[in-house]
């Protein structure tokens, strides 16, 4: 599946005003996440763009896939689990640690910090 399907396929269930949007949105996080590029220690401000776009296209898939949170405990609920999964991979030897793995787990507490704030901090699921 192409990059262009891809965002199409994630942005369908919106609705048309906002799908056009969401599409170029989702496309350009897409490209970003694809191109994988290794940016060097003293770039900070490309190395922490590329990692929140990665996160970005991460919450975008997961609302995709599973819906909306229903609250904020289960919000808080899934956000735990992924901080319990980097927690595994930092309790490691730091000589024998999985780094890409590791960062994996981040990128996916930032995706659940984003999705968060986004779906639960407002007056319907919020105060549930």
């Amino acid at each position: 599946m192409t990059n262009e399907q891809r965002a199409k396929y994630l942005a369908n269930n919106y609705a048309p005003e906002e799908r056009m949007h969401l599409e170029t949105a989702i496309l350009e996080a897409l490209d970003q996440v694809e191109r994988k590029a290794k940016y060097p220690e003293t770039d900070v401000t490309g190395a922490m763009r590329h990692l929140a776009f990665r996160a970005a296209a991460e919450g975008l898939m997961g609302l995709k896939n599973w819906g909306p949170m229903n609250s904020a405990h289960e919000a808080y609920a899934v956000m735990l689990e992924e901080v319990d999964e980097l927690w595994d991979h930092v309790k490691t030897k730091q000589k024998l640690r999985d780094l890409e793995a590791m960062e994996k787990e981040a990128v996916q507490i930032a995706a659940m910090a984003l999705r968060f704030a986004n779906e639960c901090c407002n007056e319907t699921v919020g105060r549930k």
